[in-house]
C-alpha cells in the first residue's frame, strides 16, 4: 500500500467514440424529445469523488469546451477497513440524469466523443492508503425519447 495526502486533483480519462449509425443519428436529430442517462459508477477508492462526463466532436476541445457536460455526479468512498485502512468493499452509485430535447440532440452528431473527468477531493492533510488494485469504473446507457409518427 501507498499512503498519500491528496491536495485535490483532477484526472481526465481517455475519450471514447459513441458509435451510432446514420439512420439513428438522423432520428435523434429530427425527433428527440429528451434523454435519460443511466450511469453505474463502481468506486473502489478510499475517497469519494466527483465526476463529470463531457461530450463533443473535437478531441482538442473535449475537456476545455465540451458541447455537453453531465454532472457533477458525487460518488461516495468505498468502504474502508478500520484496521488496515484499505478498501474492503467497493460502492456502487447509479445516478440518473435527464436531458431535454436540445441536449439529447448532441447524440445525433457524427464522430461524437465522450470523456470522464474525475475530481479527487483534498484529504486535508490526512493520509489515505491506496493500493494498486483500487479503481473507479464508469459505465452507462443513454435512452433517447423520440417522437414517433406515421409519416416516417
Amino acid at each position: 500500500p501507498l499512503e498519500i495526502i491528496i491536495d485535490g486533483s483532477v484526472i481526465e480519462g481517455d475519450s471514447h467514440q459513441v458509435d451510432l449509425d446514420e439512420d439513428l443519428r438522423d432520428m435523434i436529430r429530427d425527433h428527440a424529445l429528451g434523454a435519460s442517462i443511466q450511469a453505474e459508477i463502481l468506486n473502489h477508492l478510499p475517497v469519494g469523488v466527483e465526476l463529470r462526463i463531457f461530450a463533443g466532436i473535437s478531441e482538442a476541445t473535449l475537456a476545455s469546451a465540451p458541447q455537453l457536460v453531465i454532472g457533477p455526479l458525487t460518488v461516495e468512498s468505498a468502504q474502508v477497513d478500520p484496521a488496515t485502512h484499505t478498501v474492503s468493499e467497493a460502492v456502487i452509485s447509479r445516478p440518473v440524469v435527464q436531458l431535454d430535447g436540445e441536449q439529447a440532440r448532441i447524440f445525433s452528431l457524427p464522430n461524437l466523443l465522450t470523456m470522464v473527468e474525475v475530481t479527487l477531493p483534498s484529504t486535508e492533510g490526512n493520509p489515505v492508503r491506496m493500493m494498486s488494485t483500487d479503481f473507479l469504473e464508469v459505465r452507462g446507457i443513454v435512452q433517447v425519447d423520440v417522437h414517433v409518427n406515421d409519416e416516417w
